[in-house]
């Protein structure tokens, strides 16, 4: 199996010298300390919502889980009775201007982002209010939304321009091992989960149950007041990018991988891990968006069959293929469960608090 990755080029030599990162983190790391503390000691700087919000956020860059955690988070809430509105950035989209999209009215990524998109393709009963400035977007969807509507703050942890009902935070299981960028990949220090209500640890498919509880349990340890929950990544079935068949195996053998996500060597590993053997791996940047000379530069359309991810998915469904080109590709759909029934009441009663608020 061969892999290429895609724009990512050496730094300099000067730029290696260790120095110069550690600099940078000490440096990020005040500069996020200074904010926090802005946002802490001055109420005003937040503002409140029309509707009552849960953030879903992260204190490390990419790949935690966040979104697969905002979309839990919204199947939850319809169970309960609640109407739900994403909130997001839309990063990697084309439009800057805000955006509404109405429930079962599906908008294309370019406009909306390819996480959002995922988000109403999964759940098109939902709201999204997409914009850069998400208190905006708050305030013109509550004039349009009913009023038992619940706002998810998508990626949200950092975004403290809006006050919210409950913070929830997706962390992996080497968090404590992790620096701050550009030494790691941590956006805060593991200080601010202080503000967090709760925690899930989310575990990838080759990591044990027992092994998540010890980065449970040092995070129970560190922060008293912290409800800490676990997750384990699962794989549904692998669903046809022109027909939307579902099953539990491929129709083929030997296939082509192309992702562009924050972590492809997750996807590769679980790939593996299902005994499927990849003829070659194409990994490009998260959110990267596909052209149709990768596929052809890369001889990805004369493939036997091809796989990807469900987020790479909502940017490859929107090239020109042909129909036997979309036959022949699948995306592997995935969720999070709960290791125990435990966690599962823990998390829907969390939730239902929100009923009595």
């Amino acid at each position: 199996m061969s892999t290429t990755v895609k724009n990512r080029t050496p730094l300099p030599n000067w730029m290696n010298r260790t120095f110069l990162p550690q600099t940078a983190s000490s440096l990020y790391s005040l500069c996020t300390s200074a904010r926090n503390r802005a946002y802490d000691l001055i109420p005003s700087l937040c503002r409140k919502a029309p509707r009552r919000v849960i953030s879903i956020g992260g204190i490390r860059a990419g790949g935690t889980g966040k979104t697969p955690c905002a979309l839990l988070t919204g199947k939850k809430l319809m169970e309960m009775g609640f109407n739900v509105a994403f909130l997001s950035r839309g990063y990697g989209r084309k439009e800057r201007q805000p955006v509404i999209a109405e429930p079962r009215k599906p908008q294309p990524w370019e406009l909306i982002g390819d996480e959002p998109a995922l988000l109403h393709r999964n759940l098109p009963q939902s709201w999204l209010g997409i914009g850069s400035k998400r208190v905006t977007v708050a305030e013109k969807l509550g004039h349009l939304v009913p009023e038992n509507t619940i706002f998810v703050l998508d990626d949200g942890f950092q975004h403290r321009r809006i006050r919210r009902d409950l913070d929830i935070v997706c962390l992996n299981s080497d968090l404590f091992s992790d620096r701050m960028i550009p030494m790691g990949y941590m956006r805060e220090s593991l200080n601010s989960l202080c503000r967090a209500d709760l925690a899930l640890v989310i575990g990838s498919f080759d990591e044990t149950v027992e092994d998540l509880n010890k980065t449970a349990d040092r995070l129970r340890d560190r922060f008293r007041n912290l409800t800490v929950l676990i997750l384990k990544q699962r794989a549904l079935c692998w669903v046809n990018c022109a027909t939307g068949l579902e099953s539990e195996t491929l129709p083929f053998t030997r296939p082509s991988l192309i992702c562009g996500i924050a972590r492809p060597h997750r996807f590769i590993d679980l790939i593996k891990f299902m005994h499927i053997e990849i003829s070659m791996a194409y990994c490009f940047k998260d959110h990267y968006v596909f052209q149709m000379s990768d596929l052809i530069k890369k001889r990805i359309l004369y493939s036997e069959g091809i796989i990807t991810t469900e987020k790479d998915y909502m940017r490859l469904c929107s090239l020109d293929l042909d129909k036997a080109v979309q036959e022949s590709m699948w995306y592997l759909k995935m969720e999070l469960d709960f290791t125990d029934q435990e966690s599962s009441e823990a998390f829907f009663s969390t939730l239902q608090r929100l009923k009595h608020n």
